[in-house]
């Protein structure tokens, strides 16, 4: 969906931002999204019943439905339905089993909601950086309006100025849609740090596509240039998008050790060749994270770690088209849980072993990061499982040992859940 958004020429985007009366027939509902397999994800009247008990805390319920997957709850007045939201949007207070609780109806503004700043902004994101480029942002105003508000009688396209060298660059807008994000109303568990993620990726997908189409922009210059005006050597580059460049040029490219910092607070520092990140080079990450390890033409390649800021989790080893490739080595919980391995386009897939916290030990065959295949499974009590997996389950044919029994299972086919791994499935969180 981001990318559809964050496209300059993949849809025209309609935004309409005024918040329209609440009709009568949403007085008072209220959704409740169930976590898949939770204990709210069936049609019961056990559930239907407990979550009667735990809504009437807010006020009267009229009715509780089962429909299309998730629960709707109508109570005795809007009021009511809006004091039960407010209640499991704060911290902790999430119905047990639930994913998302919110009014049918809001009255919230467009502007303090999550998805919608999200999608104000990528929608404008490609527009924002191309006119820093002359030639890229004169073509796109021959193309209909990307952004197009349509809160009043006439349409009305927002357009996008040209930028000259007193413009203050891409970085306060960037930050000021960063900000937006943070300050926003989610309504699902989780999506805040998942949407800002998504903006930040949309982002750097856009400054770089444009950087890689080899368009100009206008810059200073302060150091040494050719005879074909060329810049040459040792100098400083400063681009009125806000991005800087300092290092070895030669014939008017990148060429040699640099050093980038992009505007929006990424910074690469390493080797150049053809005018890109080329050989061994550092990227430091507006968010703090770090990558120290090889590149070609722009990209991850070859060997590398990446050191995740928050997490405080590394993962060392191969890398292809930026992505996790072939044997690495991830350690999370500062090196309690680590995973020793192949990877597959970013995904543990492959032969792995993986030691979690907890003192369990599967090693054996993964795929898009679930046990799956033939592995060896043992807790921390000392209960083993030898055999086949499916979907992070033993599955076909397998045999068990438990530790206070000393004895092995019978060898034969079976197909049963390992109670210790209920919740985990198998995966690894990375």
């Amino acid at each position: 969906m981001g990318d559809v958004y964050a496209s300059s020429l993949g849809t025209v985007v309609m935004r309409h931002r005024s918040v329209p009366p609440r009709p009568t027939a949403l007085d008072g509902v209220l959704l409740i999204i169930p976590q898949a397999g939770g204990e709210l994800d069936g049609d019961g009247k056990v559930v239907e019943d407990e979550l009667r008990r735990v809504m009437s805390t807010h006020g009267i319920v009229k009715q509780v439905l089962r429909e299309g997957g998730r629960w709707r709850v109508c109570f005795g007045s809007h009021a009511q339905a809006e004091a039960a939201a407010e209640a499991a949007s704060s911290e902790g207070g999430l119905p047990s089993g639930a994913m998302a609780v919110f009014t049918l109806y809001t009255a919230r503004p467009y502007t303090a909601r999550g998805w919608t700043t999200f999608e104000s902004g990528v929608s404008s994101e490609a527009l924002d950086h191309v006119r820093y480029f002359e030639s890229l942002h004169a073509l796109l105003t021959c193309l209909p309006a990307k952004l197009v508000e349509i809160d009043t009688d006439v349409p009305s396209p927002v357009l996008t100025v040209k930028a000259d060298e007193g413009d203050a660059g891409v970085g306060p807008r960037i930050e000021s849609v960063n900000a937006m994000l943070r300050g926003a109303f989610f309504t699902g568990k989780g999506d805040k740090a998942v949407v800002i993620e998504l903006y930040r990726e949309y982002m750097r997908k856009i400054i770089h596509a444009i950087t890689r189409s080899g368009e100009r922009q206008l810059c200073t210059h302060d150091g040494q240039t050719n005879s074909a005006g060329q810049n040459e050597g040792f100098g400083k580059t400063r681009w009125v998008n806000g991005d800087m460049y300092e290092g070895q040029w030669v014939a008017g490219l990148k060429e040699g050790r640099g050093r980038y910092i992009y505007a929006h607070g990424d910074v690469y520092e390493g080797e150049y060749r053809h005018g890109q990140p080329n050989g061994r080079g550092r990227y430091q990450y507006e968010t703090g994270d770090v990558y120290d390890g090889e590149w070609v033409d722009d990209a991850k390649e070859g060997y590398g770690t990446y050191t995740f800021a928050i997490s405080g989790d590394v993962y060392e080893g191969g890398y292809s088209a930026n992505k996790k490739h072939g044997h690495g080595v991830l350690r999370c919980e500062g090196g309690r849980h680590t995973y020793d391995g192949q990877f597959v386009t970013g995904q543990q897939e492959g032969h792995g072993l993986c030691m979690y916290a907890d003192g369990t030990r599967y090693e054996g065959k993964w795929r898009a990061n679930i046990w799956e295949g033939y592995g060896k499974y043992e807790d921390g009590d000392g209960n083993r499982y030898a055999g086949e997996w499916v979907n992070g389950q033993p599955s076909g044919v397998g045999a068990w040992q438990v530790d206070d029994a000393r004895h092995s299972s019978t060898c034969g086919s079976i197909n049963q859940s390992i109670d210790r791994l209920v919740g985990s499935n198998g995966r690894l969180i990375d």
